[in-house]
């Protein structure tokens, strides 16, 4: 978490792990003996967050009440469009990371659950769409719609160019009914 707070507030080039360690109050020698590097921090910062969609994801497929669509799609959705700032972060740190050396072990893990929540939101969206041209289309292609929706809302929430911050509850609203629209066409 400090080392979140720190990249949130300070950019994640001022953040050194003897910042790390003040935040959150421990010794720089307690921060070593978990990371080798300040890079295995900003992994473990996105790891931690898609493992957490992951679960909610695994989670919200066992509610009986509701459809895997409804669900999957929509959880999806909030929990990446939740928090847009911290989204928009863990891209940050993605990028940063692209060709960080060390980190291969924990890129081929991230790598894994990103497959894993793939395969979820294609289940969902074959379940909701039962069209054929959906069905032959390659599993990943609807990760990527969905976040290719989560990546423009953000993009809007992030623009300071804008002239107005766009009320996060009605962005996420409008993208889960173009998924939605999306989805049933």
């Amino acid at each position: 978490d400090a080392a979140f707070e720190l990249c949130l507030n300070h950019g994640i080039e001022n953040v050194t792990v003897s910042k790390i360690a003040h935040r959150a109050g421990i010794g720089k020698g307690t921060i070593y003996k978990h990371f080798v590097t300040k890079n295995e921090i900003f992994i473990q910062i996105i790891l931690n967050y898609e493992r957490n969609l992951h679960d909610q994801l695994l989670i919200s497929g066992k509610n009986p009440k509701a459809s895997p669509n409804e669900n999957s799609i929509r959880i999806y959705l909030n929990k990446r469009l939740a928090n847009p700032s911290k989204d928009y972060l863990i891209q940050k740190l993605e990028l940063f990371l692209v060709n960080a050396e060390g980190i291969s072990v924990y890129l081929e893990e991230l790598f894994r659950i990103r497959k894993a929540i793939s395969e979820i939101l294609e289940k969902s969206i074959k379940y909701s769409t039962k069209n054929d041209a959906f069905d032959n289309m390659p599993g990943e292609y609807h990760y990527l719609a969905c976040q290719t929706l989560v990546q423009t809302a953000i993009e809007i929430y992030s623009n300071d160019s804008l002239k107005c911050r766009p009320d996060i509850q009605d962005l996420m609203d409008l993208v889960a009914e173009i998924g939605k629209t999306i989805a049933n066409k």
